[in-house]
Formats: C-alpha cells, structure tokens, sequence
C-alpha cells in the first residue's frame, strides 16, 4: 500500500515531463521521490510518540505519554496508516491488538521508542529500534501483564542498560500476590541499535505481596 501511494505520487510529479526527458534521469527521480515519500511517512509516525526529556533509560520511559491538545481520546498509533512500523505476531490477528505510543529518543545513529500493546487483559511493552530512514533495527518484548497472571517491572542501570523483572503467578485469582517465578533479564542497547535480552536469574516459588501498584515487591 504504502509503495503503491508513492508511486501514483510519483506518476503526478513527473506527469508534467517533457518525452525527451533522460530515461536514467527518470527512474533516479522517480526513486528519490519514493525515498522523501517514505521519510515524510516515518516521521508521521514518529511524532505520534513523545520526546522524553528524562535521564537514562527510567521506567517513565516506558509509560503511555499524556493526550497530545488535539485528541481526544486514550493516545493509539493507527495500524491501518503505520503497519510497517510495527511489531508482529505469528498467529495472532493483529486487529485485535491495540498499539499505544509512549515515548522516544534519538540516538546518534537510530531511534528509540518505546510503546504498549494491549488485547483484553493482555498487555506488554515493546522497545524498537529504527534507522533514521525508517527501517526496523530491532524489537523485543519488554514485559507481560495478563489478568492475574503475570505482572513485570523496569529497573534503570545507566542510558544503554535495564534490568526488567518478569513475575509468573502460580494463582491467578490472588491478583499478584502469593507463590510466583521470578525471571531477571538484562536488557542492553548497542550503538547500532540492536537489543540484546538476557536472562540473568530465575527464582522459583517466590512469596511476593501486592505494593501501592500491580507490580509487586518480594517478601
């Protein structure tokens, strides 16, 4: 779709070209034009996401950014304009996801972004990479939330490092507290935006307790 738009935008620009016009010369316009098409589009969707302006990777980093003065309602990135743009799951229609913006950084050789998806009572936070052109670096899924099931936690180690703390319920009624698997991963960024996500321990049947949020602390 989004090539096929960018063509018809290109036919109209050269519409107006003389028949004499250089054949190569043509194709390399036609390119170019395709090219400032794409970045125009990226940058839409970059500006659905707000600048953050905190210090290091914290866990505002990776909440829902405030209603932009002209919307309306909860901030949601529209799949049928950026599909490109984001993550994919096998087996799963991505129409019954819901993609919310949260924030980003540029880096000095790609973006940063971070954002949520939800379906029901599942919902996770997705860090991305991207080339200043556009193209996908690199994506993982960050942490889990689903119903009493599962909760997660981000912990900040400096601006290219956190450690994010996944909880697994052995009781879904308890509503985050009683017996859980712990899993502790270490996420890191390179310069060339490539994600690495680690699991650096595992704690079986942890009694945990229900704190001030959903995200629960270790007895």
């Amino acid at each position: 779709m989004k090539i096929s738009i960018a063509f018809v935008v290109c036919v109209l620009l050269f519409s107006g070209c003389s028949i004499g016009d250089n054949k190569n010369s043509g194709v390399e316009k036609v390119i170019a034009c395709e090219e400032e098409f794409n970045k125009a589009e990226f940058g839409s969707y970059l500006s659905q996401f707000a600048k953050f302006d905190g210090n290091g990777l914290d866990e505002s980093f990776f909440t829902l950014r405030k209603q932009f003065p002209n919307e309306k309602w909860c901030p949601e990135i529209s799949q049928s304009l950026f599909s490109a743009y984001l993550p994919h799951s096998c087996g799963t229609d991505e129409k019954e996801y819901c993609y919310r913006p949260c924030y980003r950084i540029e880096m000095k050789n790609y973006h940063l972004l971070s954002m949520k998806r939800e379906r029901y009572s599942y919902d996770d936070n997705i860090l991305a990479t991207y080339s200043k052109q556009g193209d996908i670096i690199d994506m993982i899924v960050l942490g889990v939330s689903e119903g009493g099931a599962s909760a997660y936690k981000i912990e900040p180690v400096n601006e290219n490092e956190i450690t994010c703390i996944q909880y697994k319920f052995k009781d879904i009624e308890s509503a985050y507290e009683g017996d859980c698997d712990v899993f502790v991963y270490k996420v890191t960024l390179d310069d060339n935006g490539i994600i690495g996500k680690n699991l650096t321990n595992e704690e079986k049947n942890v009694k945990v307790s229900k704190t001030h949020t959903q995200l629960p602390a270790i007895i």
